[in-house]
């Protein structure tokens, strides 16, 4: 996130990422380095270790995107995620294709008709296009990541007869001693399919500090370890919010770079993460069609846990069960209840777990 210039196009691209990651580890003089990579940082990780597999000790990837043209589709092209949130998919299709979308023949069933229709407003010279831009691109993708964390919304999404409005979580019926519980599927070399019922959240996660058994306080902030060795969670947030957005910068590009550059550089680290997400989307991650399957064996003997969410609607689990088919060497561990986030606690938990057996792990 600190890389300069902020969110710039140009010579960003998979491969340049990859030599950039291998660069940076031969400055550091690290022989071998174990990668930790979520969404987008899954496909990054394994195309880095694809080209590189003497480099990796070990991969631990949370959220399994391979950033094919179906999970594209799937996002952002009306292929799924669409179906989950109607009412916001309107309000997207119509800030990329224009108020007028709906009366015109225009198919919006592509996803090029989507990510390139706002991929050339987010690289506009004019401000207020970029801005509307960047702000739809967010906002579609909070509501879909809204749909498995009650965090996110706050209430219930209802029709009055008349108009949409939230329902304030005070005012829904919350059964006092609900029992919430945590449902882990695994499938690895050894148990292809095997299910495991844990007991509540707090058991599941007995590592994790006591302060932090309400899900509700714990939400989406970040964890951090103490001195003891457990977790607590922090009072800084680690997700982007639409709060967080409309506090940002107002200019979300630096109007000096235009004209100097192809493109425009953005000043704003909102503007700068739906760029880069728009620019990898619209030319497909820079890679040939399912690429990371394709060259699955040369990191089949790398040790790997990947953590999915079972209703992760970023990035579907069926894309982790494709990795799996094709690498059953790789454990895979699929959380019952769970989303996109990292900081589902019930995610948090799988990672540690994982990044702790890696501890001791013997370099190769």
């Amino acid at each position: 996130g600190k890389s300069t210039p902020l969110g710039c196009l140009e010579d960003n691209t998979t491969q340049h990422l990859v030599s950039d990651l291998e660069a940076l580890r031969l400055h550091l003089g690290v022989n071998t380095w174990m990668l930790l990579g979520g969404s987008w940082g899954v496909t990054l990780s394994l195309a880095y270790a694809q080209a590189h597999p003497a480099s990796v000790a070990a991969m631990v990837l949370r959220g399994v995107c391979l950033m094919r043209r179906q999970e594209i589709d799937w996002l952002y092209g009306g292929g799924g995620a669409n179906t989950l949130a109607p009412n916001e998919w309107k309000d997207f299709e119509k800030a990329a294709l224009g108020d007028d979308f709906g009366e015109t023949d225009r198919d919006a069933s592509s996803p090029a008709d989507l990510v390139g229709a706002l991929y050339e407003s987010m690289t506009s010279e004019d401000s207020v296009v970029r801005d509307k831009a960047t702000r739809a691109w967010h906002s579609w993708g909070f509501n879909i990541m809204g749909q498995a964390s009650s965090k996110s919304i706050p209430g219930v999404r209802s029709w009055s007869g008349e108009k949409w409005s939230n329902v304030p979580r005070s005012s829904v019926h919350t059964p006092k001693d609900l029992e919430l519980r945590n449902t882990i599927y695994t499938a690895n070399s050894k148990s292809a399919r095997s299910r495991i019922q844990s007991a509540t959240i707090v058991n599941t996660t007995s590592a994790l500090s006591r302060s932090t058994q309400s899900l509700s306080s714990f939400g989406d902030s970040a964890a951090v370890s103490n001195s003891s060795g457990s977790v607590v969670p922090s009072t800084a947030t680690a997700t982007l919010t639409m709060e967080n957005f409309e506090q940002s910068d107002s200019s979300l590009v630096d109007e000096r770079t235009l004209g100097k550059s192809k493109l425009p550089v953005v000043s704003s680290s909102f503007a700068a993460q739906a760029m880069l997400e728009c620019h990898y989307c619209k030319f497909d991650a820079f890679m040939t069609p399912n690429q990371i399957i394709e060259n699955i064996d040369a990191v089949r003997n790398i040790p790997t846990v990947a953590v999915h969410g079972s209703l992760d609607f970023i990035c579907p689990v069926r894309t982790a069960w494709d990795l799996h088919t094709a690498w059953p060497e790789a454990e895979l561990r699929v959380v019952g209840g769970a989303g996109h986030s990292m900081y589902d606690l019930a995610i948090t938990h799988e990672l540690l777990v994982a990044t702790d057996n890696f501890r001791n792990l013997s370099v190769r």
